[in-house]
């Protein structure tokens, strides 16, 4: 009878340690979710500071020093599709105008800082008013 004692505290023995391996993998998850969610934040946080900047707004020289690295990249993503669209093109084929570029280039949102397309009156992405 012992041995089955034995036995019988072993399993339960395991059926908590299980339980209690499962509770801990629940609260690895619940951390990374807001790990996640903290992640997506600061992206909100980064683009809203990005529009404020676009729109004049001060910082400090950190901030402001990311802004114009940032800028400088959309600059660059901007020439680099120029190139693309120019890749295959006969020289006798129109070229995009200025206008175009000039349109696709300079919208963002006030709200999130995500960059628009067209003219639009509302953001794609968070449905902010768009400003003139």
């Amino acid at each position: 009878m012992a041995f089955l004692d034995k036995v019988s505290d072993l399993g339960k023995s395991a059926m908590k340690k299980a339980g209690e391996g499962v509770e801990a993998g629940k609260i690895a998850l619940k951390i990374n979710e807001e790990k996640g969610k903290i992640k997506d934040t600061e992206i909100e946080l980064g683009k809203y500071i990005y529009s404020q900047y676009l729109n004049g707004a001060e910082f400090d020289a950190t901030a402001k020093e990311m802004c114009v690295k940032m800028k400088d990249m959309y600059e660059n993503i901007e020439e680099l599709q120029k190139q693309r669209e120019e890749v295959g093109k006969d020289e006798a084929a129109p070229t995009m105008q200025a206008s175009s570029v000039a349109a696709e280039a300079g919208k963002f949102c006030p709200n999130c800082g995500a960059k628009q397309s067209g003219e639009s009156k509302f953001c794609a992405s968070c449905g902010g008013k768009l400003e003139g």
